[in-house]
């Protein structure tokens, strides 16, 4: 089974999910972003978890810059 990999946002009110256009495995997401064998990662899983840690700064860059954070004011920074 795959599992569409999504960032999500915190508010106090409620909680939304932005899709990231990746798809993993439980399986090849705990390899690739919890990396319990501490592995070098190479190849489309080096690829992969670059991806993620550059979508993840971004969402949080973005978060940050908002003086009042707004859902349809972030989504449409990040995409």
């Amino acid at each position: 089974m795959t599992y569409n990999i999504s960032i999500y946002h915190e508010n106090v009110k409620k909680v939304r999910y932005f899709t990231t256009g990746i798809g993993l495995t439980e399986k090849e997401f705990d390899t690739i972003w919890l990396n319990p064998e501490n592995k070098k990662l190479r190849g489309t899983n080096k690829e992969i978890i670059l991806k993620l840690k550059a979508i993840e700064k971004r969402a949080n860059d973005e978060a940050k810059a908002m003086s009042v954070f707004d859902f349809s004011k972030f989504e449409s920074k990040l995409f």
